[in-house]
């Protein structure tokens, strides 16, 4: 007898991980793990709106959008494990029998298996490289849980596959399978070990892919009589299982069976009981080192109330409280009509938590209130310096205009003898009006045709550049920047697509980003986008409120905005970025902050919220701005503090500098894992690709040297007219640049320095080398910006905000008067 003293020791603190793995080994715990079939998909309105743009199978198929549906319902409600969105049938369709949904309901194969024929046909051969699309659905997902959540990857039965393949779709009784086992069962077991065979080598696929459990739906063992389930169902699962060897938990659903015998027999490790069955029979019928999972009848979270569905929770789970290995569950999926507010009461009743009474919907996590930060004005003023950004290092202010394309040939020629991958970038520069704020390298034009002659010259400056370059280093990033790339016609965008991808190899994975002003564009542009192959997008937004964008020359209604968004989710782009600034003109905290409100309701993926570089000496048209108009740098502070506490309360991880991501996001995924990079183009996960970029002023880097492109748009032309690269200015690194660039990157990106490690990376003593840069950083320490010890420096929440600062202790290019060259770091 377990006594509550035994249960009240269990750890409040394991992960929801660690809580189901617990379960499946049939472990015992203060409560039971969670989750619920068919949690990913169907009842979220989150699912609906991708639903609405893709078909069910496009879905499954898309790794990236299977990756989505299947961590919504974690980001909503949390649940201890997530289950892979995909079907049961993905295995006939790789065997060559696809399937697809009826309009009037119900699945529906694109054949009917009806002869000895039709079964000989189906092939194993190819099943790794026709469900590739599965293992990389489950590699984006298993980093996104970061371990806090199980993965569970699953397939259909052979018997439940076989009664689709035979019937042709979904049926009422699955006749034709009962009728062949028995009239021709030779033909049937042959239909069984192809379709065994096939399960598990599926399954080891996604075992091997990460999954920390894996389920098999018998969801037809109900059509089969206690004696005919373990010939027709149980033993081919029990070979599914044994070609497993027990690498992870094997849960086992077989709807309405009570062939407990059999069942036992398969050796699955958990046992689901569906809701016709109560967890205490299956308890009794059932050798005890077997879990088991449900088993919640699916009504409660359509027909109850959130009251009701949470007592019924609890009775469940008194009926089995001080049992070994229980994870609570349905009696079968989610249905579709479901209530979020009773799926969040059930959630709250396993957790022995009361029911919400913050009038939140239900099914929606409240946030958390923003933390205050707590900053000295004091020391705001002290380090708001000029300071560089360091997305390079060098800065680009000590290129040099002796450079000759002689020197960087040699450059590209040296690294062509590496597989290292390539990042492409193009400057589009072309804007219709100037935005009087702007720090890029524009053309203002109305002219039209000016782009069609620009890509020309593009085309041509590839053409300069190609055969210097090995034609087997891949490109797994690109990024078109401006300017406006929309600028642009649909079929201009079209054409550069065509024209980059007739010259490089792009990585079917490849990052392709894109900077869209959603004042000047249309539907087609969007889509013209994605044709090209972009996947990510940039949107230009900076501030919604009026009176900010007339007096910054920026007129950008709301309006506008939120259908570029949804044009962008309708043509299919995995990831979503929204630009900002902070310090522009007439900017106020309140008017920010229902900037942040609005930005915040299109829920993008990540944000870009920029501090105002006020450098007029560089660019004139900022000298409109008068300094009564311009906030104050204790103002811009209060601007960039309500920003970090309103995005992180709303579940935003603040990577640094400017930018903020979700917490599954590539670039926070990056950050956690010590793999973020930093280069022209900001954060970035590919930044160990060497960098080939075209069109006016666009900046080019290999690992021991940067070159830049002529900035003017005539003389750009004139110098590809001659037949060179329109090279202007570029360094080449010393080897004191590349430890002090690869200092300041690790620095920007993972906010700390290990010195062990910093050793190691760079091959020298790191804190003997920079013993004058650390003994200057007593003032940095004092200030609370960073923490010290004698291996390590770790940059503090305070020095978050100031990191350009701390930086700047590791550059040995700044000069003592720094004006002129760069904006304040506040």
């Amino acid at each position: 007898m377990t006594t509550a003293t035994q249960i009240l020791s269990i750890p409040a603190t394991l992960t929801g991980r660690e809580r189901f793995l617990a379960a499946a080994n049939n472990q015992l715990l203060d409560r039971p793990p969670v989750w619920m079939m068919r949690q990913a998909g169907r009842v979220l309105p989150e699912y609906r709106e991708l639903k609405s743009r893709y078909s069910f199978v496009q879905l499954v198929q898309t790794p990236d959008l299977a990756a989505e549906v299947t961590l919504q319902p974690i980001r909503r409600f949390g649940f201890d494990a997530a289950i892979l969105f995909s079907d049961i049938l993905v295995i006939p369709e790789a065997m060559g029998q696809p399937y697809f949904f009826r309009e009037t309901g119900g699945v529906e194969m694109s054949v009917k298996l009806e002869s000895a024929a039709d079964i000989a046909r189906l092939s194993v051969e190819a099943i790794e490289e026709k469900l590739q699309y599965v293992v990389e659905a489950l590699t984006r997902i298993k980093p996104a849980l970061h371990n806090q959540t199980a993965l569970i990857g699953f397939a259909g039965s052979p018997w439940t596959l076989a009664t689709f393949m035979l019937e042709g779709g979904s049926s009422k009784n699955f006749q034709n399978a009962a009728q062949l086992s028995r009239s021709d069962p030779h033909l049937f077991h042959e239909l069984l070990q192809k379709l065994t065979i096939a399960t598990t080598r599926y399954l080891q696929m996604q075992i091997s892919a990460g999954v920390d459990a894996v389920q098999i739906f018998d969801s037809h063992g109900d059509h089969l009589l206690p004696t005919e389930f373990y010939e027709l169902s149980g033993r081919w699962m029990r070979e599914i299982i044994e070609g497993l060897r027990k690498q992870v938990p094997v849960i086992l659903f077989s709807k309405g069976t009570r062939d407990w015998a059999g069942i036992a027999a398969t050796g699955a490790q958990v046992i689901g009981v569906d809701h016709g069955i109560s967890l205490a029979e299956a308890s009794t019928k059932l050798p005890t080192h077997f879990a088991v999972q449900g088993n919640l009848e699916p009504r409660h979270l359509v027909q109850s109330t959130p009251i009701e569905a949470y007592e019924a929770t609890n009775t469940i789970i008194q009926s089995i409280r001080g049992q070994r290995g229980h994870i609570f569950n349905l009696g079968h999926g989610v249905p579709p009509t479901s209530k979020l507010e009773n799926i969040a009461a059930v959630l709250a009743a396993v957790r022995n938590e009361p029911l919400s009474t913050t009038g939140v919907p239900r099914g929606v996590r409240p946030l958390p209130p923003p933390r205050p930060m707590n900053v000295n004005l004091d020391l705001v003023r002290k380090y708001n310096v000029p300071g560089p950004r360091y997305t390079s290092y060098p800065p680009a202010t000590h290129f040099k205009n002796e450079t000759t394309q002689a020197e960087v040939l040699l450059s590209i020629e040296k690294n062509n003898e590496t597989t290292r991958p390539l990042s492409l970038y193009y400057h589009l520069p072309f804007c219709q009006s100037l935005c009087w704020f702007c720090g890029c390298t524009t053309v203002i034009t109305t002219q039209q045709n000016k782009s069609q002659s620009y890509l020309d010259y593009i085309e041509r400056e590839m053409d300069l550049m190609l055969p210097r370059l090995n034609p087997a280093r891949q490109v797994t990033q690109l990024h078109l920047g401006g300017g406006t790339p929309t600028f642009l016609m649909p079929d201009e965008l079209r054409r550069l697509g065509r024209m980059i991808r007739d010259r490089f190899t792009v990585a079917p994975d490849a990052e392709a980003g894109v900077e869209i002003d959603p004042r000047r564009i249309s539907r087609d542009h969007i889509q013209a986008l994605r044709d090209m192959g972009c996947n990510r997008a940039s949107l230009g937004v900076q501030d919604n409120d009026p009176k900010v964008q007339v007096a910054v020359h920026r007129i950008q209604p709301r309006e506008q905005t939120e259908q570029t968004v949804r044009w962008i989710r309708e043509c299919g782009f995995v990831s979503l970025s929204i630009d900002l600034i902070y310090g522009l003109p007439l900017q106020t905290v309140e008017s920010f902050n229902r900037t942040l409100d609005d930005i915040l309701g299109l829920n993008p993926d990540r944000l870009a919220v920029f501090s105002y570089a006020h450098v007029p000496w560089l660019k004139p048209a900022q000298k409109i701005f008068t300094a009564e108009q311009l906030p104050s740098a204790e103002l811009k502070l209060d601007l960039l503090k309500l920003t970090i506490e309103k995005l992180t309360a709303a579940g935003y991880v603040y990577i640094g500098m400017d930018h903020f991501a979700r917490a599954d996001d590539e670039l926070a995924v990056a950050q956690r894992e010590k793999t973020l990079q930093r280069n022209f183009q900001g954060y970035s996960t590919r930044g160990d690709a060497d960098i080939y970029a075209f069109g006016m002023s666009s900046i080019s880097q290999t690992p021991d040297f940067y070159w830049q492109n002529i900035k003017d748009l005539e003389p750009y032309y004139a110098s590809i007219d001659g037949g060179n690269s329109p090279i202007t200015r570029g360094y080449r690194m010393t080897d004191e640049d590349k430890l002090r660039r690869q200092t300041i990157m690790r620095l920007m990106c993972d906010l700390e320095l290990d010195f062990p490690e910093m050793s190691r990376r760079t091959g020298v003593d790191f804190s003997t080398y920079f013993a004058p840069e650390l003994a200057s950083m007593h003032d940095l320490e004092a200030d609370g910006l960073i923490e010290r010890s004698a291996t390590r420096l770790q940059v503090t929440e305070l020095g978050r905000l100031l990191i350009r600062n701390i930086a700047m202790r590791f550059d040995a290019t700044l000069l003592p008067a720094r004006e002129g060259r760069y904006s304040r770091t506040i």
